[in-house]
């Protein structure tokens, strides 16, 4: 696995049963969004290059696991919420800004999986955190998206929920010029290629490029010599 990445969430996804074994050992499979890929490796510690039946992807990492988290939040959110709760509760302090925001929005936090409750003047107490983020430390996940909301709140405008779920799973994205090992890499692809949207991330910023094999061919003189 990849090196300690701190407060990021940790590339241990399930792997899709439909992609746990070599892609060459079955026919290409076209899912929802993009064809099945077949990893060819990572460039720039940035970009992971894909093969498909249609030319090749050159596919943001961070972008993508943006997606991927997204989509895994949003599917967990509500009554059915899966919770981790801590071994002790963590009390935090916050300043002016950030506790104003977090107790406008705290009902919305707590729909999402967390248990924070007010626990005195700008300070906090969480009991719980959103199981998919278990590996985090959670009140950095917590000031991470408050950050954000102060920050921007364009994206997702009047979709409070949402625009919260995108803005954790953009802190807890793995960023650029993060090695992922093969395993990790093969886990990011698999997971894109099961989302609902997978050529854009929550804020419609591109997960990836397509090159056609024309438009290969073309650059490299070849169009017209088959």
């Amino acid at each position: 696995m990849a090196s300690d990445i701190g407060d990021q969430q940790k590339m241990d996804f399930n792997v899709p049963s439909s992609r746990a074994s070599n892609n060459e050992k079955n026919p290409p499979i076209f899912l929802t969004g993009i064809p099945l890929l077949r990893l060819i490796g990572q460039i720039g510690a940035t970009y992971l290059v894909a093969e498909g039946p249609d030319g090749l992807y050159l596919i943001d990492q961070h972008a993508a696991h943006e997606r991927v988290l997204y989509d895994q939040f949003t599917k967990q959110t509500g009554s059915a919420t899966v919770k981790q709760f801590l071994l002790e509760p963590i009390t935090f302090y916050l300043n002016l800004n950030e506790s104003h925001t977090l107790t406008t929005n705290l009902p919305i936090f707590n729909i999402l999986g967390f248990d924070i409750s007010e626990f005195g003047a700008q300070t906090f107490r969480i009991r719980a955190i959103p199981a998919l983020f278990s590996k985090n430390e959670p009140v950095s996940i917590i000031k991470s998206a408050l950050e954000e909301i102060e920050e921007d709140e364009s994206p997702l405008k009047d979709q409070k929920e949402k625009m919260i779920i995108a803005r954790i799973c953009k802190k807890m994205a793995v960023k650029s010029g993060q090695i992922l090992s093969t395993e990790e890499q093969h886990i990011l692809l698999s997971n894109l290629e099961a989302c609902e949207s997978p050529r854009t991330c929550p804020h419609g910023r591109p997960t990836m490029i397509h090159l056609s094999v024309d438009l290969l061919e073309s650059q490299f003189g070849r169009r017209g010599s088959r």
